[in-house]
Parts: structure tokens; sequence; C-alpha cells
């Protein structure tokens, strides 16, 4: 009975792979406190809400209007354009002294709705760095309804040509 309770010991492989098992979970452990730290790291340097991201984006059946915080460019560093119907926003950045080099850009690209008014466009920059751009939209005209009239022949008499 003494021997049943006697552990037989288990193969030199089997040591080796739990070993290696714990090596792998500690590596896991560390990257994934890493790839945290870079997160942490790049938010602090590159906040989400910044660079030219939209904040809200209006398109309803009077307009379609964007919004975008540009806060950390300069007025003259941010343009508005319109390719066709596409509106493009851009900011563009850059900072150089004798031991640094910054270069910051963005560019938002939205296809504007066929009922956009692109002759109306207009754009605001708040003095807390909200840029504004609003496209106005025009009433399409299947959106209105109206009696078409009917025209009526006169004659009784009906011909058909069959060329």
């Amino acid at each position: 009975d003494e021997m049943s309770l006697w552990r037989r010991p288990r193969s030199p492989s089997w040591s080796m792979d739990s070993h290696f098992d714990e090596i792998s979970r500690r590596i896991d452990r560390a990257l994934d406190e890493c790839r945290r730290d870079m997160q942490r790291f790049e938010e602090s340097f590159f906040p989400r809400s910044k660079y030219g991201e939209a904040q809200r984006v209006i398109n309803d059946d009077r307009r379609f209007a964007v919004e975008l915080d540009v806060s950390q460019f300069h007025p003259d560093e941010v343009k508005v354009n319109l390719d066709g119907r596409d509106l493009i926003i851009e900011g563009r950045q850059e900072h150089k002294s004798d031991k640094s080099y910054e270069k910051r850009s963005f560019v938002r690209k939205w296809r504007l709705p066929d009922s956009a008014d692109v002759d109306a466009i207009n754009s605001r920059l708040s003095d807390s760095g909200l840029l504004s751009v609003e496209v106005p939209k025009v009433p399409s005209s299947s959106s209105f309804r109206r009696n078409v009239p009917i025209s009526h022949s006169s004659s009784s008499r009906r011909e058909t040509h069959i060329d």
C-alpha cells in the first residue's frame, strides 16, 4: 500500500514542456504590458480627438455639415477644398529646430450627396479651433409632388402607323 501513495516521476519531456509553457506565459504577459504601455504613450502624444478627427457629421434633408477639431493647427495650416463633389479638409504642420523636427498632417474626405448645393458651401473656424463646414441642400425634384395634366385628343379617329 505504501507503494500506491508513491508518485512515479514524470517523463523528462513533460518537465521541459511545462517549463516552456511557463516561459511562454511570462513572455505573453510582458508583451501585453508593453502593448498597453505603448498605447498609453501613443494616446498621450496623439490624442484621438485631435488632428482633424470628425467631431460631428450631419447629413439630413437640409444640409451636409461636418465639424472637426483642428486646434493643434494654425488657421493658415488648414485648407478646405472641393474637388467635384468631394469635400476635402487638410491640415499640414511642420516645426523645425536645431534639435528636433516635427511634422503633423491629416486629410479627411467626404463625398457630397447629389442634392448638395456646392456653390453655397461655407466654413468657419472658431477661436477654440473647431472647424465647421456646411453645404446646404437643394430640394430634389423628386421630393415635390405635383399634378401632371393629361392631354386628350379630340379626334374620334385613331390612326396607327407602323413603319
